[in-house]
């Protein structure tokens, strides 16, 4: 089953779309999903290791809560409510600071070079 491998690529995505910016409507979005699903236990923090991990039982169940939370919010034009879940979780932590300073040389999107064989 490849359900692991598509949670595991979910977070790393999460990542991808914060590093373009959480000042920007796609960065802040992807940074209130992972402050969402850490409260509630779908993604975990290691301070010991500062790395971040999902928790595969927990992940679907949150991902369905969090989008009916949004779709809602969209469906009914509830502006406050959009505002107040931007202002419980759209900050970038302490930890989530170090763990995006960590990779800030590595490229957002890889170029590659291929070689002409023939």
């Amino acid at each position: 089953m490849l359900r692991p491998q598509y949670y595991a690529s979910y977070l790393g995505s999460i990542f991808r779309t914060m590093r373009f910016g959480t000042g920007e409507a796609h960065g802040l979005a992807a940074l209130v999903e992972l402050n969402y699903l850490l409260e509630n236990g779908a993604i975990t923090y290691d301070a010991e290791t500062g790395r971040y991990a999902v928790d595969y039982e927990t992940l679907p169940g949150k991902i369905t809560e969090f989008a009916e939370l949004l779709l809602t919010i969209e469906a009914t034009g509830d502006f406050e409510r959009a505002r107040a879940l931007k202002d419980a979780y759209g900050d970038v932590g302490p930890e989530l600071e170090t763990a995006l300073q960590r990779v800030a040389n590595v490229p957002i999107d890889p170029a590659p070079i291929y070689q002409n064989y023939w």
